[in-house]
């Protein structure tokens, strides 16, 4: 034989064995990924008031990372069909309190919904 033939022969036997490593690999990774997704949606500080006082000067820069984590948990809730809306409200709330001015029709629209409870209100302004 060859040192062609030798070098095929190596590749093909070593081929799969490598496909199947990754393979196996892969889905640890998605295991171990699978079991970090699930985070608790908690929302630490819930007081507007107390948020101005932390971010101070920071108050746009929070507002927009509560905004931003507000949108991706309603996006995630809702690709999850999970009803349970909770959170949305004090992220929300959070949000618009930092910053009202930019935010006008979203507090125009929480004022309005007053009656409404706290996910349905959230789930109201995110639409």
């Amino acid at each position: 034989m060859n040192s062609g033939k030798i070098a095929a022969w190596v590749i093909l036997l070593l081929l799969p064995a490598g496909f199947m490593g990754v393979w196996r690999l892969q889905r640890h990774i998605n295991a171990e990924r699978d079991t970090m997704h699930q985070e608790q949606d908690e929302v630490l500080v819930r007081s507007p008031k107390l948020m101005r006082l932390l971010t101070s000067e920071y108050s746009t820069l929070a507002a927009d990372i509560y905004w931003t984590r507000a949108v991706q948990y309603y996006g995630n809730k809702r690709l999850g069909q999970d009803a349970n809306l909770d959170s949305l409200w004090p992220l929300l709330d959070l949000s618009t309190t930092l910053i009202p001015v930019c935010c006008r029709p979203i507090v125009s629209a929480r004022r309005s919904s007053a009656n409404l409870n706290r996910a349905a209100r959230g789930a109201l302004i995110l639409r």
